[in-house]
């Protein structure tokens, strides 16, 4: 475990985390950062537009803070 990371502020930790396009940001869909990335490229704008392109958030729901902030960062970039 790196213990350097339960220093840093969350959002510095989810950038890093986003730059792997291949970490599953939604277990119950198995939907990736990179998915995220493709449905933002692709218009997707809201949460509910994620949903229709990737299934996102369509399960248990514990991952819709991750998922936003997943689509923000890709939108602001």
């Amino acid at each position: 475990m790196d213990f350097a990371i339960l220093f840093l502020p969350s959002n510095l930790v989810l950038e890093r985390d986003i730059m792997n396009l291949d970490k599953l940001v939604c277990q119950c869909m198995r939907v990736s950062n990179g998915d995220i990335k493709k449905a933002v490229e692709n218009g997707a704008n809201t949460l509910e537009e994620l949903q229709e392109q990737t299934k996102v958030c369509r399960g248990c729901k514990r991952c819709k803070d991750n998922v936003i902030r997943v689509m923000e960062e890709f939108q602001n970039n």
